[in-house]
């Protein structure tokens, strides 16, 4: 990245050398949105407790 900036709306604007610039919602609700589409869903039983033991399960997506 050579430029990042934030719009006044939250928003987030990036970009590179032989990047044009990108906006970037960062809006909560829509993040979670985003991360659930890509990872398809979220951490399987086995791993939360794996990696997360003491914490208590809480479906994420």
């Amino acid at each position: 990245m050579r430029a990042l900036a934030f719009g006044a709306d939250g928003t987030l604007y990036a970009s590179g050398v032989h990047v044009p610039v990108q906006r970037y919602d960062l809006e909560p609700l829509q993040l979670l949105s985003e991360v659930c589409e890509r990872a398809g869903s979220g951490p399987s039983e086995a791993v939360r407790k794996t990696y997360l033991p003491d914490v208590p399960y809480r479906r994420t997506c």
